[in-house]
């Protein structure tokens, strides 16, 4: 039998041989991207994130927020104070009061063409916890006086009187006087009044008289 003839491999001078990988059975080698590729590569990410810095809105510019003039309120320098009225009301269960208002010159600072300038103060209540609390003028509300129209202030004095109308309330419990008033056609506003010593004492004294209970 003849035998078959071997194979015959064929190199071209100088090649020094079919190259590795060509041969069969060995493993192919990952191919390095050329240098050349890689540059081509970092500058298009380059150009992409510049062209995205680009298409973003600028921020807006900041500017300081306004600030509003002062606009004088129904309470704005009001000053009221509570003392003890002379005249007795006969009655033990009363407590008369004077309250005195003081209201200040205006000055016109915060006013823009002087639309507050002599603008009605007006008494629209007085409130105590645990009181009842009744100016001798019937009239509701109860005008106090204009700003603006001395330049010293106005004063006004109105007298009052108090009678306990709660005697649940507790025994130390402040005798605190607040007024309501509305300057011109302003919302109402509250005013605390200051009370020396005799009238808190005078109060006590009514709420034990009244409840009979000794005084807090």
């Amino acid at each position: 039998m003849d035998r078959e003839p071997p194979p015959v491999t064929v190199t071209a001078p100088g090649s020094g041989g079919p190259p590795p990988d060509l041969l069969e059975g060995a493993p192919a080698r990952p191919r390095r991207p050329r240098p050349a590729v890689l540059l081509a590569l970092v500058a298009v990410a380059v150009l992409g994130a510049a062209a995205l810095r680009g298409s973003e809105p600028a921020a807006p510019e900041r500017r300081p927020a306004p600030v509003a003039p002062a606009v004088r309120t129904a309470t704005s320098g009001i000053i009221a104070t509570a003392s003890l009225a002379g005249a007795a009301t006969g009655s033990p269960y009363a407590q008369r009061l004077a309250l005195t208002v003081d209201l200040p010159a205006f000055d016109g600072r915060g006013d823009s063409g002087g639309r507050l300038l002599g603008d009605e103060v007006l008494l629209v209540d007085v409130s105590a916890r645990g009181f009842t609390v009744t100016p001798d003028d019937p009239r509701s509300p109860l005008p106090l006086g204009r700003f603006g129209r001395s330049t010293s202030g106005v004063s006004t004095t109105v007298p009052l009187q108090a009678v306990v109308d709660d005697c649940s309330i507790e025994p130390q419990a402040r005798r605190d006087l607040v007024l309501s008033v509305r300057t011109g056609r302003g919302p109402d506003g509250a005013v605390r009044v200051s009370a020396d010593a005799d009238v808190v004492r005078a109060l006590d004294a009514l709420v034990s008289r009244t409840c009979r209970r000794p005084r807090g």
